[in-house]
């Protein structure tokens, strides 16, 4: 689900079929017509608002699944809409510095290319360039480490953290 033409572009690069541009409950309509009237199977909710979370738990098929990574601010399940849902809702706090040594050594490496997974915008002139002050940022830190990184070989098993399944 996406308004935003770099995003559709990235996620068509990925393989999407589908791209859902209505939000709320006419974005719930809409993913129960390509569901012939299921709803999903699996949803991640990655936005955080009230609305994203009450559309995700909406689109998902009963005995489905919505995840969350974030603590949420505001955002409230009513119990009436979850107990009828009948989808399983997880959610928890990314633990972002047990896999920073993993994909540090990833980039390093050049085995992963988080570049491609992002289509923010920053200060500098083109994406890559951005990635790359990051990246070079990632190398200093890990230069200056007393131990190194445990080394993986993500692709050779047909996994990419920045992106998923290779």
């Amino acid at each position: 689900m996406s308004r935003h033409d770099d995003r559709q572009r990235l996620a068509r690069e990925f393989g999407a079929t589908d791209i859902v541009e209505q939000r709320g409950n006419e974005g719930v309509e809409r993913i129960k017509e390509l569901t012939d009237g299921l709803g999903a199977h699996s949803v991640v909710e990655a936005v955080g608002t009230q609305e994203s979370m009450m559309q995700a738990l909406h689109a998902t098929r009963p005995g489905g699944h919505v995840g969350f990574v974030r603590v949420s601010h505001d955002v409230a399940v009513p119990g009436m809409d979850m107990f009828w849902s009948l989808a399983h809702l997880h959610g928890g706090p990314a633990p972002v510095r047990r896999f920073l040594p993993e994909l540090i050594e990833l980039i390093w490496n050049r085995r992963s290319t988080p570049e491609r997974s992002s289509t923010s915008s920053s200060r500098s002139a083109t994406p890559q360039r951005a990635t790359r002050r990051w990246t070079n940022g990632a190398r200093s830190r890990h230069s200056c480490a007393h131990e190194r990184a445990p080394s993986y070989e993500a692709k050779d098993r047909g996994h990419d953290p920045w992106l998923g399944l290779v």
